[in-house]
């Protein structure tokens, strides 16, 4: 059985806690309104930020998105309010880098994201983050573990492989776009983790429970195909670190380790350039087709290196 709720403010139990609008947070009957229990929020509707964002379009573009239609599609940009004001141009007047989301709209874009139906959250994103990573792992794992292919040290193996390949690399598409101005979050999608669990019956596994989702004002291809770069730079960094340091590991666990985190990160950064659907390659190809084809010829060839030198981890 679950715990009983309690008050934010008294912390007496409450049966059917109230929550607050503001805040978020849940109360009793006597502190469920906002002055009761001064709400940390309540200040934002009479300042300055929370003025000069509605006069841009945010909070009207906000209650929009806080209410999606049951038919949009998961992978989509909620509307956009008026555009923002640009920091920096690339030329032709196509912006290239806004100013940064202040504290109130991060706040309100969360909030309008965490509402939409097929959306899952834990509350936090390192969370999020970190469900989705254990998902990704037994997805696949299970079968593996199950048919005896894969040993209680196999699977500890591949979960350190995978954490940073997965998670920083969400990161990366994460911090470019908040770099350039927008909102971003890492997100699971009910119909996503789903098909996740299903494909740890299957001896193999493409896909992902989640994705980062940015909002803010339309991006251009530029910005669109910096952001999905990030991704598998990020994988890059990794695997070209592994093999700088895989020379002067000895035989044994951690250097499979090291082995297996190069050979991840570099299938997880091929994978993810191919051009197509929703996948980082799609995008970059769009923004430059040159930038595209020399960042999949240079994990091919530390794919094909690695292999050729060290192997493979089994």
């Amino acid at each position: 059985m679950g715990t009983t709720p309690t008050c934010y403010e008294c912390e007496e139990k409450v049966a059917i806690p109230f929550k607050c609008k503001l805040c978020g947070n849940s109360y009793c009957s006597r502190h469920r309104l906002p002055e009761n229990h001064n709400c940390t929020e309540i200040g934002h509707y009479n300042s300055a930020e929370y003025k000069s964002a509605k006069a841009r379009g945010v909070y009207s573009t906000l209650k929009e998105t806080a209410q999606p239609e049951k038919t949009s599609p998961i992978f989509q940009f909620p509307k956009r309010g008026t555009p923002r004001t640009s920091s920096t141009s690339t030329g032709g007047g196509r912006h290239f880098r806004n100013a940064a989301m202040t504290q109130f709209e991060n706040r309100f874009y969360e909030r309008a994201l965490l509402s939409h139906p097929d959306v899952i959250s834990f509350g936090r994103e390192s969370v999020d983050l970190l469900v989705a990573f254990i998902l990704i792992t037994f997805a696949v794992s299970f079968n593996r573990l199950v048919s005896g292919t894969y040993t209680g040290e196999d699977v500890l193996i591949l979960a350190i492989a995978l954490a940073p390949a997965f998670i920083l690399h969400e990161l990366g598409h994460k911090y470019m776009a908040v770099y350039l101005g927008r909102f971003a979050r890492f997100t699971l999608f009910k119909r996503l983790t789903l098909i996740t669990l299903l494909m740890g019956l299957l001896p193999f596994f493409i896909g992902t429970p989640g994705t980062t989702i940015i909002q803010g004002e339309e991006m251009n291809k530029q910005e669109l195909g910096v952001t999905a770069l990030a991704g598998p730079m990020v994988n890059l960094v990794l695997a070209l670190g592994g093999l700088l340091v895989l020379p002067f590991i000895p035989s044994g666990i951690f250097y499979t380790a090291t082995l297996m985190i190069v050979t991840i990160n570099l299938i997880l950064g091929i994978f993810n350039l191919i051009p197509v659907w929703v996948l980082d390659g799609k995008k970059i190809f769009n923004w430059s087709k040159g930038v595209y084809g020399l960042t999949l010829v240079t994990f091919i060839a530390l794919l094909v290196f690695q292999v050729s030198i060290f192997g493979l981890p089994y």
